[in-house]
């Protein structure tokens, strides 16, 4: 059995649909480094999980506590955003997006999701006020879902930055 390692924390997504533009990302993002170090002035950003949510009926993630942390991430996020909009890759919409640590998705059962099937409420209803932990983000990955996973079941990463002090 093939061991699936893709829990991961989604800032957001965007389209890079030519690519000669992969490059520009893998360079915005590399940018971002320096600007990531002076948000976080030497610290590491420790996350707490804490409580399920879901989009849809088709993804369940682990939600993010609201604490200081959180703003943090914020401003990492609207930070590499705004870095990849500078670069012209992609537009900024104005519906929100909610970072998350996903825990299931339909995706990853398509036969079912064809046939209608949801993940029920039901299922999760006794996590909503779970805590689920701490992780210290230490890497930020521009990740492909558009080409092949890696063997250890991760997306394809075109590009990664090394965060935080540890």
């Amino acid at each position: 059995m093939k061991k699936k390692c893709s829990f991961h924390l989604t800032l957001f997504v965007m389209e890079i649909t030519r690519e000669e533009d992969v490059s520009v990302a893998i360079d915005a993002l590399l940018e971002c480094k320096v600007k990531i170090e002076h948000i976080l002035q030497g610290r590491d950003l420790n996350l707490q999980f804490l409580g399920v949510s879901e989009f849809n009926n088709q993804v369940v993630f682990a939600k993010i506590a609201e604490d200081s942390a959180k703003a943090k991430l914020k401003e990492i996020t609207d930070t590499v955003k705004n870095t990849f909009k500078d670069k012209e890759l992609f537009k900024i919409e104005n519906r929100s997006c909610i970072p998350h640590l996903t825990l299931m998705k339909m995706e990853s059962a398509p036969e079912l999701q064809e046939q209608g099937v949801i993940i029920y409420p039901s299922l999760y209803r006794t996590f909503k006020k779970h805590y689920f932990g701490n992780e210290t983000m230490s890497r930020l990955d521009l990740c492909s879902m558009g080409k092949a996973r890696q063997p250890d079941g991760y997306y394809h990463t075109e590009a990664s930055i090394f965060i935080g002090v540890s």
